[in-house]
């Protein structure tokens, strides 16, 4: 069945699509149980610059250093609440609305199923009322009244609850995976380059006779919230491409990173990668080239690449990286 689940924490809201067992899309928003802060006597200590912007839309009275009226804290979990019935149900966001999300918005794929998960999950599945500011400050912070505002916007509607077995309490213990590949033996890389580490992903829509000016402002379009740094083009690609296709994708990523002194670095899903690789070598002498194939990567991943072992490379893919 197709599901939805919210993964609710301190910071960030962290968001999953299933379809029949498998991902098919995964999202991030600053929506949390502690973008708002209190001390013992109910003055407001923090608020997250993330939420300004929504706070000010919404005409509330929060302050640092002021006692919060409830009404105003409640009117803000109602609009967290409110805008994840909306992704939910994939109807429209506001501008402010669409700035919570996190580097990219969802992909609007429907689903017949909702849970929830994390430390403010435990008040979404609970029957605790929270009718005033002391109810709020159990924790020092919003997430018991986010977790109740959540439950009142979803328990009248039809879509079908579910409750997670286990909710975790501590949603940073196991946030993040990663998963080692082997990458084709028919592959195109430099290993003067390698190894490289934390590359985002950019995956681009690749059909058969994409035509190169369409590819390269496909890949500048979707490159441009990582800055200059190093970034690894994705795509699925057809399944067996002739020459004039290849060309064709390998002029139009060449062209994307004219001007650019960073290796070209792409990652297929079908097994044409050394074919490519070597055209854009052909095409293009001045930068470093690693084109790779049999690794399936989305938007929002990052990428390690090792040293070569008998011909290929190990591929590490990660959904969350952590500061050293």
């Amino acid at each position: 069945a197709g599901i939805v689940n919210f993964d609710i924490g301190g910071g960030t809201t962290n968001c999953a699509v299933f379809s029949g067992g498998e991902v098919v899309d995964s999202f991030a928003l600053d929506i949390g149980g502690r973008l708002i802060k209190f001390d013992g006597e109910g003055r407001i200590t923090y608020i997250s610059d993330k939420i300004r912007k929504l706070i000010c839309n919404l005409k509330l009275n929060l302050c640092i250093g002021e006692k919060a009226e409830f009404r105003d804290l409640k009117s803000l979990t109602d609009e967290f609440a409110k805008i994840l019935f909306k992704i939910f149900y994939n109807r429209n966001l506001n501008k402010v609305e669409e700035k919570l999300f996190i580097n990219h918005k969802n992909e609007g794929v429907k689903s017949g199923f909702i849970m929830f998960s994390g430390g403010v999950a435990e008040f979404i599945y609970s029957n605790l009322k929270i009718n005033g500011i002391s109810d709020t400050m159990r924790f020092s912070d919003i997430g018991p009244l986010l977790g109740y505002s959540i439950r009142q916007i979803f328990e009248n509607e039809e879509v079908q609850l579910l409750r997670p077995r286990e909710k975790i309490r501590a949603t940073v213990i196991g946030a993040g995976s990663n998963s080692v590949k082997i990458s084709g033996s028919t592959i195109m890389f430099e290993d003067d380059i390698l190894p490289m580490k934390n590359i985002p992903i950019v995956r681009i829509p690749m059909g058969e006779n994409e035509e190169p000016q369409f590819i390269c402002k496909n890949i500048w379009s979707r490159s441009r919230m990582y800055s200059s740094g190093n970034m690894a083009i994705a795509f699925k690609g057809p399944k067996s491409p002739g020459y004039f296709a290849i060309k064709k994708m390998a002029e139009g990523i060449v062209k994307a990173f004219e001007g650019s002194d960073n290796p070209i670095v792409v990652i297929i899903q079908n097994d044409f990668a050394k074919a490519l690789g070597q055209t854009i070598k052909n095409m293009d002498t001045h930068h470093k080239v690693i084109c790779i194939d049999n690794v399936e990567v989305r938007n929002g991943d990052y990428i390690d690449i090792g040293k070569a072992i008998s011909g290929v490379v190990p591929v590490v893919v990660k959904t969350l990286i952590f500061k050293s």
